[in-house]
């Protein structure tokens, strides 16, 4: 929820708040994904492990449209569409932005670490107090190896000094386990800054857009770029449709 709060500033920055109803919808599925894989592994991942059905309605949840309340991998890709929508829209054929662009880019680190560092911290505390209960949980639920295998061992204070001073975004999925989606959203936000500031205003740009599209088809990152590409259909609107 605070990546939420941070795409809501963003989508103000683009003035398009509308869209904040499918990062609302995206944010409760991510949600729902992580509970039900906890507490109703067997609906969430089948016979992927040896997790046991335990109620018949968990079967709902394979077949359309119940299966999309918990397309968690759905939600999280929508997220980076969106991102790649919002951050772009403002400047796509705007001249005259290549500072503030290069700005954006010095100041995403910062923007998106204090969110990362709160949340770390606050797992930190909850491990190292022993107030994580997932093992005692998987005893009653069977969502094992996934959610038996979230804190794992004795917190060390070192290694938590270490990750987070060395590589904030690189480990903090260790402490909370959602923050690996903010490591693609950093570096997927400086690749859209970088693509804006060499094909912003080129006049061919969504060719560009629809090429990066095939070059990380096996990648989050991918999302980035057609959220490009969508903000840029959108905005200059190259295609008018007129009913009569």
């Amino acid at each position: 929820f605070s990546y939420l709060r941070l795409m809501h500033k963003e989508s103000k920055e683009a003035h398009q708040a509308h869209l904040d109803s499918l990062r609302g919808i995206a944010a409760i599925i991510v949600v729902i994904t992580h509970y039900i894989g906890a507490f109703f592994p067997f609906a969430a991942f089948a016979n992927q492990g040896s997790y046991q059905q335990k109620h018949l309605l968990e079967e709902i949840f394979f077949y359309p449209p119940f299966g999309l309340v918990i397309a968690g991998h759905l939600a999280v890709c929508l997220f980076f569409i969106l991102s790649g929508y919002v951050l772009s829209y403002n400047y796509l054929g705007t001249p005259g932005k290549k500072i503030k662009l290069l700005a954006a880019i010095a100041k995403r680190p910062i923007r998106l670490g204090g969110v990362v560092l709160a949340t770390t911290i606050l797992s930190a505390l909850l491990w190292a107090n022993n107030l994580y209960y997932n093992a005692q949980v998987v005893e009653i639920t069977t969502s094992k190896p996934w959610f038996f295998d979230l804190w794992r061992g004795q917190f060390a204070l070192k290694y938590f000094l270490i990750n987070t001073g060395s590589s904030l975004f690189d480990s903090a999925d260790i402490y909370n386990i959602s923050l690996w989606t903010i490591q693609v959203e950093l570096y997927g936000s400086i690749l859209v800054f970088l693509t804006l500031i060499l094909f912003a205003n080129f006049k061919y740009r969504w060719v560009v857009f629809s090429i990066l599209i095939l070059v990380f088809a096996k990648s989050f990152y991918q999302g980035f770029f057609l959220g490009m590409l969508l903000a840029d259909l959108v905005k200059h609107k190259p295609v008018e449709l007129s009913v009569r």
